[in-house]
């Protein structure tokens, strides 16, 4: 409780004065009571402090190092502070209670420089335009993948590993320029709709091994059986002309064919148009550009007129 000193003498009320022995100084000195005890203030010339506080300037300091600042609200109340300056980031983190980004809980973190180190990801990304690493990997030990640089590596621990890229819908996985070393293909035609050229060492089928729609076409004789024919397919059909072909007879004609070389094989049978058992069919001559049949009656007894329709197919060779 205060003591009114008013109109009192100081040798009387001495106890009641807090005094500096000596007076302030630049350092700091304790300020005792009129009985001598000293109290937890201290008073120099240019900073005031109590207990581990010294107000200094414009400066809030402790006395030792490693002491802690606190400033504790009563009560509802709270703490403002305003054109607030963090020397250090992590220490302003922490003393904010913010946490490690790693663990923060937040619906928009913007890092706009730097680099992350050390990190583990997890959840789902969205709004990333580039990301630019040697390695990517996944955390499925037994099933995992790794990307590094241009090369996509099954390395689990699993003794065998499928590697999917699985299109939605009518997506499709389009390959520009693909070089399989080994595996099968399975399930897919190749070449389905935009045919092109394979090469390959082995060609097997257990179904069908030919030419698709659109490799093919038809062509009718005129005049003779002699007379030429043009057509300009790799598998197809020529109808003869319906002049007779005497009996014990081999006529000749040339089918011209520019898909032809005379490296190729060409295989031609009888398809419809001819009384079984009459005719005999060869192939005579291929060259660059056409192949001859021959088209015989090896009756001895009867001569025919008939449209003979011969299938055709050129199988494609090399000598080298």
């Amino acid at each position: 409780m205060s003591t009114n000193l008013t109109n009192q003498k100081i040798k009387d009320t001495f106890d009641q004065l807090l005094h500096i022995d000596g007076g302030p100084e630049a350092a700091a000195k304790h300020v005792y009571s009129g009985t001598g005890v000293q109290t937890a203030l201290r008073v120099g010339t240019d900073r005031i402090g109590v207990g581990a506080i010294v107000i200094g300037g414009n400066f809030i300091t402790t006395s030792a190092p490693g002491e802690d600042i606190v400033l504790l609200p009563a009560g509802d109340g709270a703490l403002f502070l305003s054109n607030v300056v963090f020397t250090d980031v992590s220490e302003a983190r922490a003393a904010l209670l913010l946490g490690n980004l790693s663990v923060q809980n937040s619906n928009n973190v913007s890092i706009t420089g730097g680099s992350i180190s050390g990190v583990v990801f997890t959840g789902s990304f969205t709004g990333i335009t580039l990301i630019e690493s040697q390695s990517f990997q996944t955390v499925n030990g037994g099933n995992g993948l790794n990307l590094e640089n241009t090369s996509l590596v099954a390395e689990g621990v699993s003794a065998d590993i499928d590697i999917s890229i699985t299109p939605k819908g009518t997506g499709e996985v389009n390959i520009t320029k693909a070089d399989i070393d080994g595996g099968a293909i399975d399930g897919t035609v190749i070449g389905g709709s935009t045919p092109a050229a394979m090469t390959g060492t082995v060609v097997r089928s257990t179904s069908t091994l030919g030419y698709t729609t659109g490799a093919g076409g038809t062509v009718t004789q005129l005049t003779s059986k002699a007379t030429p024919v043009t057509i300009n397919k790799l598998s197809g059909r020529v109808t003869t002309h319906n002049a007779e072909l005497a009996r014990d007879t081999t006529v000749n004609f040339v089918v011209n064919n520019s898909l032809v070389t005379e490296d190729d094989v060409v295989i031609a049978c009888v398809h419809s148009g001819a009384t079984l058992g009459v005719y005999e069919l060869d192939v005579d001559a291929v060259a660059n550009g056409s192949f001859t049949l021959a088209l015989r009656n090896h009756q001895a007894s009867s001569d025919y007129s008939e449209a003979v329709a011969i299938n055709f197919v050129v199988i494609k060779g090399a000598m080298a």
